[in-house]
């Protein structure tokens, strides 16, 4: 039986594949008390964190081919600015220092304080940048509890892949074609975000805000995106499967029309070049 589930549309195009369900966990984080003269020792193991969670973005930086928009590149760079920003970087140095607990309850505290300022923002767009602090944020808790993600190979042989997961940083969203990944659901994020933002630059088909995606959909269950209207169709039978994927020829076809047309000259009708 086929079952539809409703996102949003955060990057247009029609993907056809298997799901391959995608567990970030974020990390548990608890308060830990230490001793006064443990602090130094808790501060440099939180800058060691910190600095190789900086490291990591700059190698999948330098990963990226030089075909992606420039723009991806200036998302990522926004994240290692933030983990040089002493906004975000300096104040758990304070609070460990000040309350005595552990690095990561310590950054925790000093998240929860961002989030609220964000929450606090009516501009939407502002608003959806706590997801990049978040992104941030889990990046570094996942180096203090020595216990980091990484995306694997997910192609077996030439069977498209549509990844499932609750979110997903722009930095993994990078990699994702380069593991044979041709679209994208997650659970949480929004149209604005940066993650959407950086699927809709490589013309990746994603639905976002997708709920409990992860619980309705199997593993290697087939899949169909729609990204513009934020569709997902579980396990869709033969005809459905065909309307979509004429929809996908039809989609690509037009795509190819408009990189034909990208390095000609524009010319009104009563013939005057238009630069």
């Amino acid at each position: 039986m086929t079952i539809a589930l409703h996102g949003i549309g955060a990057s247009r195009g029609i993907a056809i594949g298997t799901a391959k369900i995608v567990e970030h966990r974020h990390p548990e984080v608890f308060h830990r008390a230490i001793d006064a003269e443990q602090v130094d020792d808790e501060v440099h193991r939180y800058q060691l964190a910190v600095k190789k969670a900086r490291k990591q973005l700059y190698e999948v930086r330098q990963r990226i081919p030089r075909s992606v928009p420039a723009e991806i590149r200036e998302f990522l760079d926004a994240h290692v600015l933030m983990l040089e920003d002493s906004t975000l970087i300096d104040p758990p140095i304070g609070i460990m220092r000040d309350k005595l607990c552990n690095a990561e309850w310590a950054l925790k505290l000093q998240q929860d304080q961002l989030t609220e300022a964000f929450e606090d923002m009516e501009d939407p767009y502002l608003r959806s940048r706590q997801e990049d602090v978040n992104h941030v944020v889990t990046r570094i808790q996942h180096l203090l509890a020595r216990n980091e993600p990484s995306l694997q190979r997910f192609t077996e042989g030439d069977v498209p892949v549509i990844v499932v997961a609750d979110d997903v940083s722009p930095a993994d969203v990078t990699l994702l074609q380069e593991h044979g990944v041709v679209g994208l659901v997650t659970e949480h994020s929004s149209p604005m975000s940066h993650t959407a933002i950086v699927a809709r630059s490589l013309r990746l088909p994603a639905a976002v805000g997708v709920r409990l995606a992860r619980k309705l959909v199997r593993e290697g269950e087939s899949l169909v995106i729609d990204g513009e209207r934020g569709i997902v169709l579980a396990t869709p039978n033969k005809s459905i499967t065909q309307h979509y994927r004429k929809r996908q020829k039809a989609q690509q076809k037009w795509l190819s029309g408009l990189s034909r047309l990208r390095d000609t000259i524009p010319v009104s009708k009563d013939k005057m070049a238009i630069e």
